[in-house]
């Protein structure tokens, strides 16, 4: 992804909720616009994003830590780490964090022709801004791919010596404004071997000191990051701050709670759209199931979630049944997780009913 695409990205409008129709609506309506209707709400199903207090509790600590950062002086900032399991949607919610950050600071800037973001810092010369940096990283990379990353991003060649490389990379990040660096998949910089990770770590060691020289933040993403080098190295560790994206178990009753009330917020959203369904459709009548089904991954209840509203609605039930839950096939991990936990217990475990009632 490069800056353009990313301000496309930021600028862009979420799909908006569809209207809510009777059953006798749906009725009238012929196959094809059944269809067209249906695939609106997947649409915007597709976009809907519901933050659950534990993400809501990281959101504060991320934006309160990058304003701390900015009311500081020069010198190198506290960094922000991002951690958790592949698939427990770190990603997804740091993309949303970045972009709603993004779409904050370019307000201070005057905007070009295509509506992007300029400074005129030098006399004469015009600069695309993009406050906030997203780079994703490849596997086994080191120093030069991570300054190319930076440098790619603003759509600049990253080849050449690797000092004159970091020197362009540093330059061209504070040139254009940044002041959110993100590096997405940091599990791939290559420290297998003691003289790579020293280099390795040297050299984001650098990027943070340069960069916090004026104003900015890294934030750094990965899976199971508690794993890697970086998260132990003494002067990084001095620095970081870190959160988990949560994975929800469902074994207590007080998990359950927890977790029916992730579904009930599902459910809220969806009932208007649902005409026959009823409160509890979900969150008393098939929390249980959709645990089992995703194991407690919000990317997942979402998927899954989406795809038995779609179906629901193009079947003409317009309510969601253990059914349209069991006809939906999600991700390999997903699957291969159901198929173990089905392989301990012939039934996934119900929600209790004292977890039902709060």
């Amino acid at each position: 992804m490069d800056s353009s695409m990313w301000h496309e990205y930021c600028i862009a409008a979420d799909p908006l909720e569809p209207e809510a129709l009777s059953l006798r609506r749906w009725r009238s309506l012929t196959d094809r616009e059944r269809r067209e209707r249906a695939r609106q709400l997947n649409r915007w199903l597709a976009r809907l994003y519901l933050r659950t207090p534990e993400l809501d509790k990281i959101d504060a600590w991320l934006t309160e830590l990058v304003d701390d950062n900015d009311d500081g002086g020069l010198g190198a900032k506290q960094v922000a780490a991002l951690d958790g399991v592949n698939f427990a949607g770190k990603s997804t919610f740091l993309v949303r964090w970045a972009r709603r950050h993004y779409l904050s600071r370019i307000t201070d800037y005057e905007t070009d022709r295509r509506g992007r973001p300029v400074s005129h810092t030098v006399p004469g010369i015009e600069e695309d801004v993009s406050p906030v940096v997203w780079t994703n990283l490849q596997s086994k990379s080191k120093q030069a791919k991570v300054d190319s990353a930076h440098l790619n991003f603003f759509d600049l060649p990253g080849d050449g010596l690797e000092r004159e490389v970091t020197y362009r990379a540093i330059k061209t990040l504070k040139r254009h404004g940044a002041r959110v660096v993100i590096i997405d998949d940091i599990h791939f910089l290559k420290t297998a071997r003691a003289a790579d990770a020293q280099e390795v770590l040297d050299h984001i060691k650098h990027i943070i000191t340069e960069i916090g020289n004026f104003g900015a933040t890294l934030i750094i993403a990965g899976a199971n990051l508690r794993d890697i080098d970086l998260m132990v190295d003494p002067q990084i560790r001095g620095r970081l701050e870190s959160r988990t994206i949560p994975v929800y178990a469902a074994g207590s009753e007080a998990e359950q709670r927890q977790w029916q009330g992730i579904v009930r917020d599902y459910e809220t959203a969806l009932l208007p759209h649902l005409p026959a369904g009823k409160p509890g459709m979900l969150f008393t009548k098939l929390a249980g199931e959709l645990h089992y089904r995703t194991q407690g991954y919000l990317g997942d209840l979402r998927t899954l979630v989406r795809k038995a509203a779609f179906a629901a609605t193009l079947d003409g039930s317009h309510a969601i049944r253990r059914t349209h839950i069991d006809e939906v096939t999600l991700g390999d991990r997903a699957e291969a997780d159901k198929t173990a936990k089905s392989a301990k217990t012939a039934e996934p475990r119900p929600v209790s009913p004292s977890a039902a009632r709060n």
